[in-house]
This record gives structure tokens, C-alpha cells and sequence, in this order.
């Protein structure tokens, strides 16, 4: 018997999730639009299998596009449709072991700290890793395999994500591998609330209390391995490659 989505939100949680998500308060209405949204998916196109069926993965769908049917229907098709197209990432999202190297060396990393308005941190260290070898599907499959994990967690749907962008260390060697083409190809491949921030402003949105010593904080360094521990371990095994 298929067990359905059971609210367990807080109350804070759920009141932002009603009020700046149209999501329903109502379990039972709630379930509707997911039965909605992935019934529609398998009658209405014949080109994918969907890849999970479960409400808590239709309800991601929902959320990112705040209950709107057509959007998230458009959004899961195409999601179904990069992860196909686009092999070069996603055989390394089914099996991170083929670059733990990079998670190795920290280039996308969460902090523990939330930013002012709940949304995870994570903080892009443009350019780390990129040296000889190294492509842009294989940094793609890095930050897939993060936002997967994250994505798990109903508060990082509902809250959303702020990333902070360091370019300390990119270089030329980086905009050589930003193609047109590749960008084309790799746009529209993951869909959640996210916002980006450069070093000037960050405060204003990060208490620096969180914040490592390299973005002038006074918080922990970044916990690469940890973060390395828990991806491989997690993710690439069963339905979780297809979140």
C-alpha cells in the first residue's frame, strides 16, 4: 500500500509555506494537487517514465513553482528531459564516486548557519575546481548531487537557498569552458527558490557569526569532509538519484 504525504510541518513553516507558496493548509487539498500534477505527467506525455511517483518528490515540483499546475508540470517534464539529454552529468550524479575528488576540494559547500530570512547557506568557491581535466558537466553533477541531498529537507523547499559566490579563484581557464552551447544545455536542470550574493553585501543577509574567516566571518572553517562523508553515502544509491 503506498503510504501518502503526511503534513509534519511546524506552524512557522507552514504558514510561509501557505502563504508564499499557495500551498494548500489542508492535507486532503494538498493531496489533490499532487495527484493532479502527477497524473497529469503520465497521461498527458508518452516520452518519459516518471522517475519516482511518491508525493514527497511531486510535492517538490508544487513548492518550486508555487502550486501552479501548468508551471510545475512544465518543469517536471523538462527536469525528466535534462536528466536523459544530459548523461555527461547524470552518470556522475547515479555514481559520485566518479568525482569525489572534487568534493575533496570543497567547491560548493553548505554552512550550518541560515541566512537571515531561513534560507540554507551555501557558499560557490568558483574556480576551485577547476584544473586540467576537469569539465563543466563535472562541476554541474558536484552542485546536482549537493541540491539533492539538500532538497530532501521541506524546509529547504519552502525557505529556498542562498548561495554566496566567491571568484577569488577563478581565472580565464573558466569562461573557456562556459560555451554557449553548454549553458544551453545545462539551464533549467535543477528548479528551487534560490538568490545569489557577492562578498559586498553578504553581511547584510549572513550574520558573519557563521561565516568562515575567508568571507571576513568569525564562524567555523568549512566542513568539506563531513559534507563529502554524507554525499557519497547518500546519495547514488536507488530512488535518491532521481530527485
Amino acid at each position: 500500500m503506498t503510504v501518502r504525504y503526511e503534513c509534519k510541518l511546524d506552524s512557522e513553516l507552514l504558514k510561509k509555506a501557505v502563504t508564499e507558496l499557495n500551498e494548500p493548509e489542508n492535507n486532503d487539498e494538498r493531496l489533490e494537487e499532487i495527484d493532479k500534477l502527477r497524473n497529469r505527467f503520465l497521461k498527458e506525455q508518452q516520452e518519459f517514465q516518471l522517475l519516482r511517483s511518491d508525493d514527497a518528490f511531486i510535492l517538490r515540483f508544487l513548492r518550486a513553482k508555487k502550486f501552479n499546475q501548468d508551471k510545475a508540470f512544465a518543469t517536471l517534464v523538462n527536469y525528466h528531459r535534462k536528466r536523459s539529454e544530459i548523461r555527461e552529468v547524470f552518470d556522475k550524479v547515479d555514481d559520485p564516486q566518479q568525482v569525489a575528488h572534487l568534493l575533496d576540494r570543497g567547491g560548493v559547500v553548505p554552512i550550518r548557519q541560515k541566512a537571515k530570512d531561513g534560507s540554507t547557506v551555501i557558499i560557490s568557491r568558483i574556480g576551485v575546481n577547476w584544473h586540467e581535466g576537469v569539465t563543466m558537466y563535472d562541476q554541474m553533477a558536484v552542485g546536482i548531487i549537493l541540491l539533492e541531498y539538500l532538497l530532501e529537507d521541506e524546509s529547504v523547499q519552502i525557505n529556498g537557498i542562498t548561495q554566496i559566490n566567491d571568484y577569488a579563484q577563478a581565472g580565464v581557464h573558466l569562461l573557456k569552458m562556459l560555451s554557449p552551447t553548454i549553458m544551453k544545455r545545462l539551464s533549467g536542470v535543477m528548479t528551487m527558490r534560490m538568490h545569489g550574493e557577492n562578498l559586498t553585501n553578504v553581511h547584510e543577509d549572513v550574520d558573519p557569526k557563521g561565516l568562515p574567516q575567508f568571507l571576513a566571518g568569525t564562524g567555523p572553517d568549512l566542513d568539506v569532509a563531513g559534507w563529502k562523508e554524507r554525499l557519497l553515502s547518500t546519495v547514488g544509491h536507488g530512488e535518491r538519484t532521481d530527485l
